[in-house]
């Protein structure tokens, strides 16, 4: 942002370690300025916006940034071996459901209408691959899903060859919100109970 002509005299830029590296609640960030009179402005923050940082999130930022590249490199390659293979396994196991691979995040956001809406595509996944999703938010469509496409490949692989032992090697949940994670699972046993459902 800060490269953009004329951005710098009116724009700050504000990052952190801890999406990337996975560092959250480290509490640290960063406030990036290109010129003085942004700068100063940064300068009358409140007193606390620095004390308040984590001493430990100080150290792990400065070290992933200092020395983390190769590591994230290597994060990112898997990411996208995890998609790439996602991709071959919907395409052979599960050809009417689709998906568009995402630029970041580990989420696989799956297009399940060809399952029907409302409950239909839930209820599939319940009766033909003894997987049970979570609900999301409520919205105007729910034959959508969300799911951890980082796991392992080999149990993940196996997964989708032998549905009875889907569900917990998977992290899904349906809903609307490509950015909002898998909750905690429900209670054992795959009931539901404060409209949660956990994988069986």
């Amino acid at each position: 942002m800060l490269t953009v002509p004329g951005a710098a005299a009116i724009t700050v830029s504000v990052l952190s370690a801890s999406k990337a590296w996975n560092l959250a609640g480290l509490k640290c960030a960063v406030i990036v300025t290109a010129s003085e009179e942004m700068a100063s402005r940064v300068n009358l923050l409140p007193p606390d916006v620095r004390w308040r940082t984590g001493h430990f999130g100080v150290l792990a930022t400065v070290a992933a940034f200092a020395d983390g590249g190769s590591w994230l490199d290597e994060l990112l390659s898997t990411l996208e071996q995890r998609r790439t293979l996602l991709t071959g396994l919907l395409h052979d196991r599960l050809p009417e459901v689709t998906w568009q691979a995402p630029e970041a995040t580990f989420l696989a956001w799956l297009d399940c209408r060809a399952f029907g809406d409302g409950d239909e595509p839930r209820d599939r996944f319940l009766e033909a691959g003894r997987v049970a999703l979570e609900p999301g938010f409520v919205s105007v469509t729910r034959a959508a899903v969300t799911c951890d496409s980082t796991s392992a490949p080999a149990p993940r692989s196996s997964t989708r060859r032998r549905p009875h032992g889907a569900g917990r090697r998977l992290a899904i949940r349906t809903g609307t919100s490509p950015a909002m994670p898998s909750q905690a699972p429900g209670d054992p046993g795959g009931k539901q109970r404060d409209g949660r459902y956990r994988v069986t």
